[in-house]
């Protein structure tokens, strides 16, 4: 990391075990695969880990949490919450089937004298049940999720690429 540059965290949660809980975990993967995203950037899968993030959280600068979002929409909408009030108290509930929820994870660091700049990339799950996959809604919205997080890195300072990933279905390249 070059000096100056900000410290970003990258954190998918969710619980994988419980259908779209786990989207913010699969979205992970899913930016990992597609996107170029330089080692200065930490890419984290926070899965369960409530209050045993706030170690792996302290000390970035910026935070993107890539999560479950209850906002009344429908499954496989995709919102972005920015700023720590809009985050910590705002008008929408972080699907947290998780032990304790990314509000309580964020209302700690902040006790902690941790206030990096956050922003939530999450999407309206439609299917919270017991099952490894997501529901074909939440799929489907992968992509936009982890494009609104690439914009996002950018927004950052982050040189953030999308690769060429071969296209299973045609052999076509898409970019």
């Amino acid at each position: 990391m070059r000096r100056g540059e900000k410290k970003v965290l990258v954190l998918g949660v969710g619980n994988v075990l419980l259908s779209d809980e786990g989207l913010g975990v699969k979205a992970l993967e899913f930016l990992k695969r597609d996107y170029a995203i330089p080692r200065s950037v930490s890419l984290v899968d926070g899965g369960t880990g409530g209050l045993a993030l706030l170690s792996v959280i302290t000390g970035h600068d910026s935070l993107v949490i890539m999560d479950a979002v209850r906002s009344g929409s429908a499954p496989g909408t995709v919102v972005r919450l920015a700023g720590a009030d809009q985050v910590r108290s705002g008008g929408y509930r972080v699907s947290s089937l998780h032990e304790l929820g990314i509000e309580e994870l964020l209302q700690a660091s902040a006790l902690e004298g941790c206030n990096p700049e956050i922003v939530i990339i999450g999407m309206e799950p439609e299917d919270t049940s017991a099952g490894l996959e997501l529901s074909p809604r939440v799929r489907r919205g992968l992509p936009l999720m982890a494009g609104m997080v690439a914009e996002e890195l950018r927004r950052l300072g982050v040189k953030v690429k999308r690769r060429c990933i071969e296209d299973e279905d045609n052999g076509q390249e898409k970019g």
